[in-house]
């Protein structure tokens, strides 16, 4: 199943990209190599921000592993968080 699931995002994705590089093309006339690079710039920003946010939330986890409580709402899992001592 989760290979079905990996594969349906990877044909989403890339069907996706196809369509952007094209609509750019057509809307404002950009060149192919102008469409790609854009595409890029675009998907580079993406994963550049997915990363950052998995970032932080991972920093928050740790903060919140490290003072003990339970009761933020980012440590709600009782197999992830520490059990007050």
């Amino acid at each position: 199943m989760l290979v079905a699931l990996l594969f349906s995002k990877q044909l989403y994705v890339s069907s996706l990209s196809s369509y952007y590089i094209f609509y750019l093309i057509d809307r404002f006339g950009v060149s192919t190599q102008g469409a790609q690079l854009y595409l890029f710039i675009f998907l580079a920003r993406e994963r550049g921000r997915r990363l950052f946010r998995r970032a932080r939330s991972a920093i928050a986890l740790a903060a919140n592993m490290s003072s003990g409580s339970r009761s933020s709402a980012r440590c709600r899992s009782r197999w992830r968080c520490p059990m007050p001592g």
